[in-house]
């Protein structure tokens, strides 16, 4: 399989996201996130097909949520990395106000988790608890679960962070695929991007992300790995974002308040 390149421009963008947000958050755990939900970290991702409201880019943002940011899906496509990076960010960072008492996750495990489900990671109090149950088979939040039962790889019926960072691990330690391979590549590319950033700290020379920006679900990585080409949680921490979760309903997704 190809993947799209990653620029160090790329690398930099995120590396420098990462280490601007209070609390600093691991940028190799946001990496995670982007690789699964994109395919391999693809911003031209175009999403599951037949998916209603269309979903695209790293995070698999909606078409709703674009037009409501001024932006056209058309446009989404063909952004880069670097121009996706601050957009989405930005809407982790209202996440954190709304959700999470303001602090940015500092993991790749709860950021994912407050980007799937923002109401039912307060209400359950997973920022304290990883194992609290964020969404069940057999509820709470069953429709989300439904989304993203891939972070339940014990198939326990439940979604927590401990999950989240269960699937993360084993995705890690993944080898002798081309999903591993890429993933490598994006480790290393981080990597060279923190070196990049410490030696430019030590010389004095200001790099981009000194400060962070206001607040103004696709094809999945293959291997034994793979999460279903369906749901995913860009889609419903997007439009939680806006009071909506957009429910699966006979291959559709429909509006309702939760």
């Amino acid at each position: 399989m190809t993947y799209p390149a990653i620029s160090p421009a790329d690398f930099d963008m995120l590396v420098a996201l990462a280490a601007s947000q209070a609390p600093p958050t691991d940028p190799v755990g946001v990496a995670m996130l982007f690789f699964i939900e994109s395919g391999g970290w693809d911003p031209a991702n175009p999403g599951p097909p037949g998916a209603l409201p269309p979903v695209a880019g790293l995070n698999q943002m909606n078409t709703p949520n674009l037009t409501d940011l001024g932006l056209t899906r058309a446009q989404w496509l063909t952004m880069t990395a670097s121009a996706q990076l601050p957009v989405i960010f930005r809407f982790w960072q209202g996440l954190a106000k709304d959700y999470n008492g303001g602090a940015f996750p500092a993991d790749g495990a709860h950021l994912l988790a407050l980007n799937m489900a923002p109401g039912a990671y307060k209400v359950a109090g997973a920022s304290s608890n990883s194992s609290a149950v964020i969404a069940g088979k057999a509820g709470p939040y069953a429709s989300v679960y439904g989304g993203n039962a891939y972070y339940d790889p014990d198939a326990t019926g439940t979604v927590t962070v401990n999950s989240i960072a269960k699937r993360y691990a084993l995705v890690d330690a993944e080898t002798g695929t081309p999903a591993a391979a890429r993933w490598a590549q994006i480790k290393q590319g981080i990597a060279a991007a923190q070196a990049r950033r410490a030696a430019a700290a030590a010389s004095g020379v200001a790099m981009l992300g000194g400060s962070s920006p206001s607040l103004g679900g696709g094809s999945r990585p293959p291997g034994s790995t793979t999460r279903p080409p369906a749901g995913g949680g860009g889609l419903f921490a997007l439009a939680l974002a806006l009071g909506f979760v957009w429910l699966r309903a006979s291959g559709t997704r429909k509006g309702a308040r939760l």
